[in-house]
């Protein structure tokens, strides 16, 4: 890829990433400080393709990710207070949630909004790490990261179109009158 492509892009990356962090910081419902959560699903985002037209399936696996890690943390607790050695309770809630979560979201889910199954994970390990709080924050922090993912591919995706696709042909128009 062109270098010079690539630096733009970045700069667009910065300037995105500037916004997004600044407007995040500003939000009363967000001071629960778990802004890192955006750059967690931003990857699971870019690794999937980062095609916007699919923010619907990554948004609704990521809800149903947090429901899943919800679940088990609460699976976890209710075993335990039973009386139930907490590491087995935790292991078991967590295998088995694992087991029926992914096996739901790629076989019957697969094919619907729920079948990103990358997401899914991330999103449950991002409930783990809230202790199962917040999770209305931690779903908007997620949706950020999926939006701001999208906007780095848009941005992208335009750069090409109109800035560097003119110079890629105007090069090529001058090397075949050479």
């Amino acid at each position: 890829m062109n270098k010079k492509y690539l630096w733009t892009w970045s700069v667009w990356i910065g300037l995105m990433t500037f916004t997004y962090v600044t407007i995040y910081a500003l939000l009363p419902a967000f001071a629960t400080n778990v802004l890192w959560m955006t750059f967690v699903a931003l990857p699971i985002f870019f690794g999937g393709g980062a095609l916007v037209k699919e923010i619907p399936h990554y948004f609704c696996s990521a809800v149903a990710g947090v429901l899943w890690g919800w679940l088990m943390l609460q699976t976890a607790g209710y075993l335990t207070q039973a009386g139930f050695n907490a590491a087995l309770s935790l292991g078991f809630a967590v295998g088995f949630g694992t087991f029926l979560a992914i096996g739901i979201h790629m076989i019957p889910l697969g094919n619907t909004l729920f079948g990103k199954v990358t997401i899914v994970f991330g999103s449950a390990a991002m409930c783990f790490a809230t202790g199962g709080q917040n999770l209305i924050t931690v779903i908007g922090t997620l949706l950020g990261g999926i939006i701001l993912g999208s906007i780095f591919t848009v941005g992208g995706d335009l750069l090409q179109k109109y800035i560097f696709n003119k110079e890629t042909e105007a090069s090529d128009s001058a090397e075949v009158k050479a």
